[in-house]
């Protein structure tokens, strides 16, 4: 064949394969794919339409990868650290559900997409119409699991079920989003916009082991990881290594700097040392090493009260570190008619390694010696204000010196607020609880407050006596009442205390007031008195708080009425300004354990039994418990709260 003849028949060739798809030509992209994708729409059989198909393309901006971080100075794993963004959810590992999403439903009012290609939604109803109660349900994909519905114009989860109802009042969109089947994904974010880092990124194959690392700030302290569906605190470790065999949604849970407070405070009066020889002594419950030192108690000594610490050329030394150290202060002079002194004052992160903070010379007045370890003072030395340090004061020669009144101030941090990860169900306060909508914390607390005064008839404590008979008669023989801590039926006739006695769930030690049958006071609040059995109500008046039992101060009640104690606890607190409730030994207008109640609170639901007793105390009293009414307004007072490890 002519040559020019095969060139021409070559290029009709090329262009009519080139037509049908056989010779493909590929554009490399860096920031967007396309991709055809067929999909399948699934409506409710109710609606009478035949499932039916469609197929689109749809372009998506690819993933940007998480950047490598240097660990900072104080992180004490070698493992190659990854950051995630805290804004978005991170990242799988699938190509099949990073890159693109699927459009299952598109109309004026509702958008709806899947993160896999061959996810499908059944819906309620085939054209939504605005004011519409519609439910949708993300259906059963072979090989993956359901994760959750996400807002995907706030981001923000709106349920972990496959179905998820709501009322359309504006244009919604939403994504349903699926993992493999045995993989787990690990979502952190940060209750201050830092970086959670981590060991490895995306999904991980179930019971895989990943260490996350909260971000070092220096404005802010790392303070726990919550577990936001737990609603608790879960670990102060930082780093943190866990296993995960379940997908987990956590938050790294930071503290504001907002002011100084004394954090310890010693003039040695408790402790007592009479030899020069090496020796640790006990001061405000805290040890100290003193070398080539004692405690004295002469009249040669300077002192503020009747003690001091008398050192010659050694030192004394903390045997505890504090974290967050502002300032430190002491006052110092010579022993009697000794020569001047050089002290030295140091401060240490290992004991071993000391750093020189100031030199002072003693004389024969009592000076104060105060440093200040300011944010400037922490960088100059490569530490962070967080960084626990141990205190040494040294002296140089053999004469002695006085050293008294030694105090030792923090920085006090405020606990920051959780962020914002699920979408709350707006919930309408009508009626006695109207006006409380979309408050929290204090503000929460305050309106709740005016409204349990607000037309409170407070009864006598001798009233109580045939009023419980009823609050807490048993469902099953109206006769009897139920026993709050034993669950026994007995009856509810009142025999002066002898079958059952009127038991104080707030201890009455902790509310500063007697209970007397003829006053009406805090003692009487019949929302804290319950039926008990007077041998464990007496054994009870030795247990300080309630807990899971771990010493003889602590009590744990049976499973089903530790909701019910919670929030007789939480009522309590709210409707008197004075009552606190701590993570500690409680004192006076205290009652603990905060983290542990709120454990119950979730676990223990509200009851028929409660909400019973909440109606008859009302018709009475004339207040309410509104943590019974509305469970869900603990979380908008505690919850923030909760495991404060800080002062």
């Amino acid at each position: 064949m002519h040559k020019g003849r095969r060139v021409l028949t070559l290029f009709i060739i090329t262009l009519f394969l080139s037509a049908c798809g056989v010779i493909s030509s590929t554009t490399e992209t860096i920031h967007t794919t396309t991709q055809t994708t067929s999909v399948s729409l699934t409506l409710a059989p109710t609606t009478g339409i035949e499932t039916t198909s469609m197929s689109e393309t749809t372009t998506s901006a690819t993933v940007v990868s998480s950047t490598i971080v240097e660990p900072t100075t104080d992180l004490t794993t070698s493992i190659p650290l990854t950051t995630i963004p805290l804004t978005t959810l991170p990242p799988t590992s699938s190509s099949s559900t990073t890159t693109t999403l699927t459009q299952i439903i598109e109309s004026e009012l509702l958008d709806v997409r899947t993160n896999i290609s061959d996810g499908s939604v059944t819906l309620s109803k085939q054209t939504p119409l605005l004011g519409d109660f519609l439910s949708m349900s993300a259906n059963v994909i072979n090989g993956y699991e359901f994760e959750h519905w996400q807002d995907m114009e706030s981001g923000l989860i709106v349920s972990m079920e496959r179905e998820y109802s709501f009322t359309l009042s504006a244009k919604r969109s939403f994504k349903a989003m699926y993992l493999p089947e045995g993989m787990a994904e690990l979502y952190c974010y940060s209750s201050n916009e830092t970086a959670v880092i981590r060991d490895i990124t995306g999904p991980v194959t179930s019971g895989t082991l990943v260490t996350i690392q909260a971000e070092a700030t220096e404005e802010s302290l790392f303070v726990s990881w919550y577990d936001l569906i737990q609603k608790k605190d879960i670990s102060t470790d930082n780093p943190l290594t866990l296993s995960v065999s379940e997908s987990r949604y956590l938050v790294a849970v930071y503290a504001t700097k907002v002011s100084d407070f004394l954090a310890y405070s010693t003039g040695f009066e408790d402790a007592s040392k009479s030899a020069y020889l090496e020796g640790l002594v006990e001061s405000e419950g805290d040890f100290w090493k003193l070398s080539d030192s004692l405690i004295g108690a002469l009249d040669s000594d300077q002192k503020m009260d009747l003690k001091s610490v008398r050192m010659k050329a050694g030192y004394l030394e903390t045997q505890f570190a504090l974290p967050s150290v502002t300032e430190i202060s002491f006052h110092y002079g010579q022993y009697g008619i000794d020569a001047a002194e050089v002290l030295s004052v140091f401060v240490s992160t290992n004991q071993s390694n000391w750093i020189l903070l100031e030199e002072v010379t003693s004389d024969s007045s009592f000076k104060t010696f105060s440093f200040s370890l300011t944010d400037a003072w922490y960088q100059d030395n490569s530490l962070m204000p967080a960084t626990e340090l141990y205190l040494k004061i040294s002296g140089l020669a053999a004469t002695r010196t006085n050293i008294d009144n030694l105090s030792i101030f923090q920085y006090n941090y405020q606990r920051q607020e959780l962020p914002e990860v699920f979408l709350r169900p707006e919930t309408e306060y009508t009626g006695y609880y109207e006006g409380i909508g979309g408050l929290g914390g204090e503000d929460l607390v305050d309106a709740l407050r005016a409204i349990l005064w607000d037309g409170f008839a407070m009864l006598t404590y001798g009233e109580a006596r045939t009023i419980l008979d009823e609050t807490d008669a048993d469902p099953s023989n109206s006769a009897n009442v139920i026993l709050v801590y034993l669950g026994t039926s007995v009856s509810g006739a009142w025999d002066s205390g002898i079958t059952w006695n009127r038991e104080h769930v707030w201890p009455q030690s902790f509310l500063g007031a007697e209970a007397d049958n003829y006053v009406a006071n805090v003692a009487s609040d019949l929302h804290n008195l319950k039926p008990a059995d007077p041998y464990v109500n007496s054994v009870l008046r030795n247990n300080k708080y309630y807990d899971i039992i771990t010493n003889s101060d602590s009590y744990e009640p049976r499973d089903e009425v530790k909701g019910d104690v919670a929030r007789i606890l939480f009522y309590m607190a709210v409707m008197y300004d004075y009552l606190h409730l701590v993570n500690e030994n409680p004192g006076l207008y205290e009652m603990a354990m905060l983290d542990v109640l709120l454990d119950w609170h979730v676990q223990d639901e509200v009851d028929d039994f409660e909400r019973h007793r909440n109606d008859v105390i009302y018709s009475y009293q004339k207040n309410r418990n509104p943590f019974i009414d509305h469970p869900e307004l603990v979380d908008l007072i505690w919850v923030e709260e909760s495991s404060l490890p800080i002062s």
